[in-house]
């Protein structure tokens, strides 16, 4: 029996989070991991009237697995408990309302760094390898295009941290959600005892790209600006890709017939795209596993929530502190996912670097 705790330690390390899907041994094994902490297993400890044994934690883990693995239902029921009555003390300590209410403070939503969400590698590549920087050049950057950089990527981040932290505790406040307490790589609740990892994102612009190709379609950016030639509507090209797109946008709205014939020919592929898209998330899902890039990569388990304003799909971060509009869908997804089952069907096999994964994932559409 003992050596089931390396066999989960392994499977663990190595992120094939299959065994802990299908094995209630491996849940087990990774609710004692959430709570692997001085603070929490001391408090589980006493809350379960048990004598924990071992000089580390690893040692108290181990010896707490080997315990329950004798009996696996009193495990679960003494980790199902705590977990449910910490999970209600946060919560009880988070302010939902003021940490919207700051959320409504943020009014553009400006990324800096690259799509991949990589700040450092962004500057590296454009301004400290770039081979026509001298240094008062870069000075003078600082000041200007650096800082704007830096100044996006905080408030952006920023919000994406505060809203997550809210969106999650809706998942987590559900009946049918076994939540986590502490920081474990991969998984922030369990589902039907499942292990998932929540994912909030919007449409991703390079699938869009992607998926505009496969339908013999050029980019956004290039049949806008095709489009506004033709009209001859000047634009600054030497701007980013996303602020070619929003000036010529803005400059298409302003031309009552033509101008808008064109921004609804566009809206008419997005909608057929994204429509196309939820019938069948499949190769989104896929694509969402095999494009994290190697910092950020996970083959945990995943539940993708996807924001889109349908109206204007560069508005959809708006939709994530819009707490009220998303907290009954959540609700009523987790309510349909309970009555059926998840093993048949969210499996996802997918390749990263010649690896081969399999994993539970799902992807949850939220569209205004």
């Amino acid at each position: 029996m003992t050596d089931d705790f390396n066999v989960f330690q392994n499977a663990f390390n190595q992120q094939s989070m299959q065994v802990f899907s299908d094995n209630g041994r491996g849940a087990l094994w990774l609710k004692l991991k959430s709570i692997m902490r001085n603070d929490c297993i001391q408090a589980f400890a006493q809350q379960s009237g048990l004598s924990l044994s071992g000089r580390t934690l690893k040692d108290k883990f181990r010896a707490l697995f080997t315990l329950f693995e004798r009996d696996v239902a009193r495990g679960h029921a003494l980790l199902d408990a705590f977990l449910r009555h910490q999970n209600a003390i946060q919560f009880r300590l988070l302010d939902e309302e003021a940490i919207i209410a700051e959320l409504y403070k943020l009014q553009h939503y400006a990324w800096g760094g690259d799509y991949q969400n990589s700040l450092d590698r962004f500057l590296v590549t454009k301004y400290i390898k770039h081979p026509f920087y001298t240094y008062a050049e870069l000075c003078r950057n600082l000041d200007t295009d650096i800082k704007q950089t830096v100044r996006g990527y905080l408030l952006n981040s920023w919000y994406n941290h505060w809203s997550s932290i809210v969106i999650e505790h809706i998942f987590k406040a559900h009946p049918g959600v076994l939540p986590t307490v502490g920081q474990i790589k991969g998984v922030d609740f369990f589902l039907a005892n499942i292990p998932f990892d929540l994912k909030i994102t919007y449409f991703p612009s390079e699938f869009m790209k992607l998926s505009r190709q496969q339908r013999g379609l050029p980019p956004e950016i290039t049949y806008l600006k095709q489009q506004a030639r033709k009209l001859s509507l000047r634009f600054d090209s030497q701007q980013s890709e996303a602020g070619q797109l929003q000036q010529i946008t803005a400059r298409l709205k302003d031309l009552p017939e033509q101008g808008n014939e064109v921004l609804q020919t566009l809206n008419t592929q997005r909608q057929e795209i994204l429509a196309q898209t939820q019938q069948n998330p499949q190769p989104l899902l896929r694509w969402l596993y095999e494009h994290q890039g190697e910092r950020r990569f996970g083959a945990e388990n995943r539940l993708f929530l996807i924001l889109v304003d349908s109206e204007d799909f560069s508005r959809s971060w708006e939709l994530k502190r819009n707490i009220a509009w998303i907290r009954p869908q959540v609700n009523s997804y987790l309510d349909a996912c309970l009555q059926a089952p998840l093993q048949q069907k969210m499996p996802l096999h997918f390749s990263f670097k010649n690896q081969h994964y399999h994993v539970l994932t799902d992807a949850l559409f939220l569209i205004k």
